[in-house]
């Protein structure tokens, strides 16, 4: 994928089909990132629980420039979900 920065793998690592959307991304020629990633319902919707863990050889401005590349992929997801509302997942049976 193209982060507008490099090129970088991604992988999920979690069964996905429980809402669980870990994944690992891989800059080319970078280290593996770990990314937890949550989907879980919330009344009528659903809630995205987003972890962003700052790598240690990541100084702050680098940090800052990352959170606002993962702020806008967030807000993105947001907006496509609630212009698209048919393309969600129905809630899960509560049994």
């Amino acid at each position: 994928m193209d982060t507008g920065e490099v090129e970088a793998s991604l992988a999920f690592i979690g069964p996905t089909e429980h809402g669980i959307l870990d994944h690992v991304v891989t800059p080319d020629g970078g280290a593996p990132v770990l990314v937890p990633m949550r989907v879980v319902p919330n009344e009528e919707g659903s809630e995205v629980l987003f972890t962003a863990f700052r790598p240690a050889i990541m100084n702050e401005p680098e940090w800052q420039k990352d959170l606002s590349l993962v702020q806008a992929d967030l807000l993105r997801l947001k907006q496509c979900l609630e212009q698209n509302p048919e393309t969600r997942p129905p809630p899960p049976d509560a049994g």
